[in-house]
């Protein structure tokens, strides 16, 4: 079938438009810079699943993961950016009810290439404590979520925009991690149910400054619904001393 100029111009024409639309919109003066992140988007949460018993063939779960858009910029607005407002990375906060449970730093670019998407690996505390934690067929803490439901909602309209500017800069005291491609669990404690916002602001890694208003994405990640679901042969089981030898071994399943 053949396709009309015509019709093979608006098909361009579109594809060039649906491009220009994933660089943020950016404005500049002297003093400030006003900037209409895109994309900006959570774009995925699902459920890791975990499996454990004296056999690993029982289901719970693990935790969650939340994958997020990073916004993009032309290459002029990122040399702008870098070299005359001292900004080097997108600092973004993720919140459970009032709680700051992680704060990343992820640089623009990686490997001469600017960052898409971030993915924040959330497990349960059983899991995310330590190796050891994460490899036992019977979970610490007893252990025994499943996690029944996942969903994006979306959340009410708020501020659209981030401005860059001297008015907006503060010190970051806090702890943050600095993106890795292969995202380190967080511990998001014994039960995860609860709704997941994010924050974005403009950062230095450098000097720890963040140089621009934080502005919340536009949906939140929800975990919803857990239940318990008993492990058999895993009943009395306590994560042995990390010293005391092999931790499975020396627990005599089922008793």
């Amino acid at each position: 079938m053949q396709v009309s100029h015509h019709l093979l111009v608006l098909l361009l024409s579109f594809l060039v438009l649906a491009a220009c639309q994933q660089r943020s919109v950016v404005e500049a003066d002297p003093q400030k810079m006003i900037i209409e992140p895109r994309p900006l988007a959570i774009t995925k949460i699902q459920i890791q699943n975990w499996k454990v018993g004296p056999n690993k063939d029982q289901d719970i779960s693990r935790g969650v993961l939340i994958s997020l858009d990073v916004p993009q910029f032309s290459s002029n607005d990122l040399k702008e950016i870098a070299n005359n407002r001292a900004a080097d990375s997108w600092y973004i906060q993720m919140r459970r009810g009032g709680e700051v449970l992680q704060r990343t730093a992820a640089p623009f670019q990686a490997s001469g290439k600017q960052i898409r998407a971030i993915t924040l690996n959330i497990q349960y505390a059983a899991s995310a404590l330590s190796m050891r934690f994460a490899q036992s067929p019977c979970p610490a803490f007893q252990h025994k979520k499943t996690i029944e439901k996942v969903e994006l909602i979306k959340l009410p309209k708020g501020n659209h925009q981030i401005t860059l500017s001297p008015l907006n800069e503060s010190k970051m005291n806090a702890s943050f991690e600095f993106f890795e491609m292969r995202p380190n669990s967080i511990n998001g404690g014994h039960q995860l149910q609860g709704e997941y916002r994010f924050e974005i602001a403009l950062f230095d890694s450098k000097t720890r400054t963040l140089r621009s208003n934080f502005m919340s994405y536009p949906e939140a990640a929800v975990v919803g619904f857990e239940k318990d679901t008993p492990i058999k042969g895993c009943e009395g089981f306590s994560m042995p001393d990390q010293n005391s030898g092999n931790d499975v071994q020396e627990f005599k399943f089922g008793r």
